[in-house]
């Protein structure tokens, strides 16, 4: 998947951060405030059922975790 591929509205994708077996990480920054942040993708354009499970249940155990030393702040979560 390419940084020019696709577009993430509300965000500017800076470049690639990293590449795992399941996903592809993007340098992003939120249009609204400027806030630089990193855009989690699955490498597939077509994740199944299971995937997009995995992904909501990791926003949620995150959002829930909010504040919780180490641990990533969620901003977001969808699909664009």
């Amino acid at each position: 998947m390419s940084i020019t591929s696709f577009l993430l509205p509300g965000y500017t994708l800076q470049g690639l951060f990293q590449e795992t077996g399941a996903n592809v990480l993007y340098r992003a920054v939120r249009a609204a405030d400027g806030l630089p942040v990193i855009v989690k993708t699955p490498r597939s354009w077509h994740p199944g059922p299971r995937e997009r499970a995995r992904y909501e249940h990791e926003y949620d155990l995150l959002r829930h975790l909010k504040g919780a030393p180490g641990v990533l702040t969620v901003h977001a979560h969808g699909v664009f």
